[in-house]
């Protein structure tokens, strides 16, 4: 996105850029399916996906901070909860990311010795039992040695793919978990500055 869009999108106060939400009220923000008590609830998930998805566009900003948006500023108790709610969804999604993350490159490590080990197999049989040049033997050959390379899929995937939108994810979440947040009346709000 080009820094005239983020501009519109994420307006600047001084030097920091901020993420905004209007709500109505401050139960907009929590999950209607979680039956905890505010301070411990999960985030709607319309709203966290709007706060990762402009971490991930802010990534090079230095100084970003979230602010909320109520046509009533909600008492200190309930603005203090807000703002734990979303430190604590966060940090929890860093902690979950970084636990699939690991658990991911374990898979990738076994699926390597695993494929490795094939490979080896398939080598082996296709350099001993179909080193004929007979044209059967011969399409044995390739097909033995392709199936090996095959086997190697799965580990090559993870270990140059799948693992880096995790930690990108992780470290937006991070990022989240440590913002600062404010909270403020709608009155505040410039008409043109937030869409």
């Amino acid at each position: 996105m080009d820094r005239d869009a983020l501009r519109q999108l994420y307006p600047s106060e001084g030097d920091t850029r901020c993420i905004a939400l209007k709500l109505q009220e401050p139960r907009q923000l929590y999950s209607l399916l979680d039956p905890a008590p505010f301070h411990q609830r999960e985030l709607d998930a319309e709203a966290a996906q709007y706060l990762l998805e402009a971490a991930r566009e802010l990534a090079d900003e230095r100084k970003v901070k979230i602010v909320l948006y109520f046509p009533i500023l909600p008492d200190e108790s309930t603005r203090n909860d807000l703002a734990h709610a979303i430190h604590h969804y966060f940090y929890y999604r860093a902690l979950k990311l970084h636990q699939q993350r690991r658990h991911l490159l374990r898979i990738g490590r076994k699926a390597l010795v695993v494929g490795l080990i094939f490979l080896v197999l398939c080598q082996t049989l296709a350099l001993t039992v179909f080193n004929q040049p007979v044209l059967h033997h011969t399409l044995l050959n390739t097909g033995v040695v392709i199936l090996g390379w095959v086997a190697m899929w799965r580990p090559v995937e993870i270990f140059l793919y799948e693992w880096w939108p995790l930690l990108q994810d992780q470290k937006y979440c991070e990022r989240l978990q440590s913002m600062p947040i404010d909270i403020r009346e709608r009155s505040t709000l410039q008409s043109t500055s937030i869409p």
